[in-house]
């Protein structure tokens, strides 16, 4: 849940969180504690969420589950850096728990402390093969300045997942990095690599390439074509909020 999401699916979230606390009585303590902790989070109590899920990670230390959701309620809601203790936890408990490796290098990668942990994440990155793994640590390695290593991580990726060039978050780095002019230039690479007979599968190309390439109108100071871009979502005219002036 966040800024962006569709009222009516929280709406939905909250209904079918109430429907299954009808039944609470019948649920394992672990368990019933972790729907109380999604109603909180439904409802926006995050504090009250952040408890809850503290206390199923006391009460159940050696649960990697258990710890792993203590850390996750805080990545989502940005307290990346408070979220780190959790899944390093989580993978003392289970060091192959893929998901936990992928978490922690995202909030590794969004906390700023990247290069504390530079070791970690180029230990897991010679051994990592699934696909969300590969992006937060080749992330995390471009938050730590390694940029050489992310993009031959990145790289990697591609080979292994597919998909296209330059990856989002890369496309993110560049652009932020003032090199926006480098970055639609790889773009238009890509691009043109698809021969002009066939128009298609260009045009689906742009269009999967639009996020990028509103990043290149951001980082070229051309905001107009940017929040066009942003209005563009389905999202924002069902949150009316979003589209005040």
């Amino acid at each position: 849940l966040n800024f962006l999401s569709d009222p009516s699916s929280v709406d939905e979230a909250r209904r079918l969180v109430g429907e299954v606390a009808r039944r609470a009585g019948r649920l394992p303590e672990k368990e019933r504690l972790s729907l109380q902790a999604l109603r909180a989070q439904v409802d926006g109590s995050w504090v009250e969420a952040f408890r809850i899920r503290d206390q199923v990670a006391e009460d159940y230390p050696l649960d990697k589950e258990a710890q792993f959701n203590a850390g996750d309620v805080r990545l989502h809601r940005f307290e990346t850096a408070s979220a780190i203790p959790y899944f390093q936890r989580a993978l003392q408990l289970d060091p192959g728990y893929g998901l936990a490796v992928a978490h922690l290098a995202e909030a590794v990668g969004h906390s700023g402390k990247a290069p504390e942990h530079l070791a970690w994440i180029r230990e897991q990155a010679a051994v990592a093969t699934g696909s969300g793994q590969l992006f937060h640590l080749a992330s995390a390695l471009l938050s730590a300045g390694q940029e050489e290593e992310a993009v031959a991580l990145f790289r990697r990726l591609q080979k292994a997942h597919g998909g296209i060039w330059p990856p989002e978050r890369y496309a993110h780095y560049l652009a932020f990095k003032g090199r926006a002019d480098e970055l639609e230039a790889a773009i238009r690479q890509t691009i043109e690599a698809v021969p002009e007979d066939r128009l298609e599968e260009r045009q689906e190309l742009k269009k999967r390439l639009s996020a990028r390439s509103a990043w290149v109108s951001l980082g070229q100071g051309r905001f107009a074509e940017w929040w066009q871009f942003v209005l563009s979502f389905p999202v924002m005219h069902k949150n009316p909020v979003l589209r005040e002036e």
